[in-house]
């Protein structure tokens, strides 16, 4: 059996070691497809540069649309396909992935779980990224046809589409940070205060985070405004007897 994740979003070096891939790769048939590049082609300059970053059998850059189709014509009904974005449901896509019997999974994890919001939160969001909503309402229609897939991963009941249906089994997992924040041990940090205390910055890509962009949503803040408070913030810890250390978030490029 062999199992392929596909994803639309351009795979980086540090990737392969936030999530083990390497290791898990080891124990099973497994293949990685990056289809960022002819699904987000003018997109991928926002991440960080991949040019240490050497190609190897586990991963796969799918440079152009006709060389995926033609992966995806390989399959057979042992292969299990791992989506996750929303690339399976691809009319275009799905005809070669039916015909040929290859199982899906669809992930929808994330670093929190989801929570169950009321309708004024989804009328906010909705008005907030209206072009996002119109443009995908407009694929799923046109382009995308959805089915129930095998096996649907969720990390909460309220993340679970309408599509899921009694045929797919589906399997409640926790957040995609929760073993490594349980089996790490507390971080050293080399701070000599100096009679001072120590203030630690995670930079959780409020702002510039490249899945804003790859999902044409708008920015959470106004630039400027957010980093002038920031700016404003830090002042004022260091008027007050703080050392500031940031942590950078991995996907920003901040050249």
């Amino acid at each position: 059996n062999k199992i392929i994740l596909i994803s639309s979003v351009r795979v980086l070096g540090n990737d392969f070691n936030r999530f083990n891939i390497q290791k898990f790769s080891n124990n099973i048939d497994f293949e990685l497809w990056d289809l960022s590049f002819f699904t987000h082609k003018k997109k991928i300059l926002n991440s960080k540069s991949n040019k240490d970053f050497k190609t190897n059998n586990i991963l796969k850059q799918i440079t152009n649309e006709k060389k995926f189709l033609d992966y995806l014509q390989n399959l057979d009904e042992n292969t299990i396909i791992i989506d996750l974005f929303e690339i399976i449901f691809n009319r275009k896509y799905q005809k070669i992935i039916f015909k040929n019997k290859v199982k899906t999974m669809k992930f929808n994890l994330g670093p929190i779980p989801s929570v169950q919001r009321n309708t004024i939160q989804k009328l906010y969001e909705f008005i907030n990224n209206y072009n996002y909503y119109v443009k995908n309402i407009l694929k799923k229609y046109l382009l995308n046809k959805y089915f129930a897939p095998n096996y649907y991963v969720c990390v909460s009941k309220f993340d679970i589409p309408s599509y899921v249906n009694s045929e797919t089994i589906i399997i409640k997992t926790h957040s995609f940070d929760y073993d490594k924040i349980v089996n790490k041990q507390k971080p050293k940090i080399n701070f000599k205060s100096q009679g001072k205390k120590l203030a630690i910055y995670l930079d959780e890509g409020v702002y510039g985070h490249p899945d804003i962009s790859y999902n044409n949503l708008k920015n959470y803040c106004d630039e400027k405004i957010f980093f002038t408070e920031i700016h404003n913030f830090f002042n004022y810890l260091s008027n007050n007897n703080y050392e500031i250390l940031i942590a950078g978030h991995p996907k920003i490029n901040y050249s």
